[in-house]
């Protein structure tokens, strides 16, 4: 995995913490895979050891790092337990990556760019792993099935113009047939929801992927 220009900065405190302290006995909380959590040390430019029933602990400055408390030991002064289970004792601490770090490694990592904040935006709370492993394909085609025609016809009139003065007039340039302003006013708060677009109309996707949702109904935006 390429975590290559995530700044990480979801964790300044924590950083601050780990180098600042000489002594500590802190329990990591996390959806992330403990791997993740070595490269957010290395960024730091944090010594770590991590502990296991074949590696022998120096007792220098070195963090130790643990898993499970059948590694804890007593004399090191600077511990990490690397758990969801709540330890008593242990100062819990969640460690979290923001939505622009998150991104950064999914560009990183994956072909297709274009519908990587669509992946963060629909799995908010799942790991990097789950990110990385999802089928690309399959799931935007899934997620351009989605749309219906009337809110296909909105986003192409969004495009053109902004005002919602204006909204029904391209609507009804494109299709005459829709001019149901209740209608409307339902997709277009369906799209808002779904954060497609925010209040003011602006669009939360990326142009490519409205290319594509458009392209459901043969529409090419570049004519546009």
């Amino acid at each position: 995995m390429n975590f290559a220009n995530i700044k990480w900065e979801e964790n300044i405190k924590l950083k601050k913490l780990l180098k600042n302290e000489k002594e500590f006995k802190i329990q990591i909380i996390s959806f992330e895979d403990v791997q993740v959590f070595f490269h957010f040390l290395k960024f730091c430019k944090l010594e770590f050891h991590v502990a296991s029933n074949f590696s022998k602990f120096e007792y220098n400055n070195k963090i130790k790092i643990i898993t499970s408390l059948d590694f804890f030991d007593h004399n090191c002064k600077r511990i990490i337990l690397y758990n969801n289970t709540r330890v008593k004792d242990f100062i819990q601490i969640f460690f979290n990556l923001s939505y622009n770090e998150k991104l950064s490694f999914l560009n990183n990592n994956k072909i297709n760019h274009f519908n990587n904040k669509l992946i963060i935006d629909s799995f908010k709370n799942k790991p990097l792993h789950f990110l990385l492993n999802i089928n690309e394909i399959s799931y935007v085609e899934n997620y351009i099935e989605s749309f219906d025609y009337l809110e296909i016809l909105i986003l192409i009139s969004l495009i053109k113009n902004k005002k919602y003065k204006d909204l029904i007039k391209n609507i009804e340039e494109i299709d005459h047939k829709h001019n149901n302003l209740f209608k409307i006013k339902m997709k277009i708060d369906s799209l808002i929801e779904r954060k497609i677009i925010n209040r003011n109309f602006k669009f939360l996707i990326s142009h490519k992927l409205l290319e594509f949702i458009c392209k459901k109904i043969n529409f090419d935006i570049k004519k546009l």
